[in-house]
């Protein structure tokens, strides 16, 4: 799988990105602790706090991971998702 990123998400600021990209590159979810959060929405588990957001897209027989943003200290919280199970918290 290859990895795009958002245009202007410096990666190089986020701890343990390298580590998740060799992960993601290599099918690897389980090791990313990747866990399904919407419709073609994913978070993978950067540490035991920081998180990052990313999509899967295929095209032209080769699959995508296209990460959208870095959330810090648990910032997913403060994300607005359109689904019915967090709309209840």
């Amino acid at each position: 799988m290859k990895i795009l990123t958002y245009r202007g998400l410096d990666t190089s600021a986020i701890p343990g990105y390298e580590k998740l990209v060799a992960y993601l590159s290599a099918d690897d979810f389980r090791s990313a602790d990747v866990k399904k959060i919407g419709d073609n929405l994913y978070r993978a588990r950067l540490d035991r706090s920081n998180r990052l957001l990313f999509a899967l897209y295929r095209h032209e027989g080769e699959r995508y991971a296209l990460v959208l943003e870095y959330l810090p200290q648990h910032a997913l919280r403060e994300i607005a998702l359109p689904c019915s199970r967090c709309a209840n918290r």
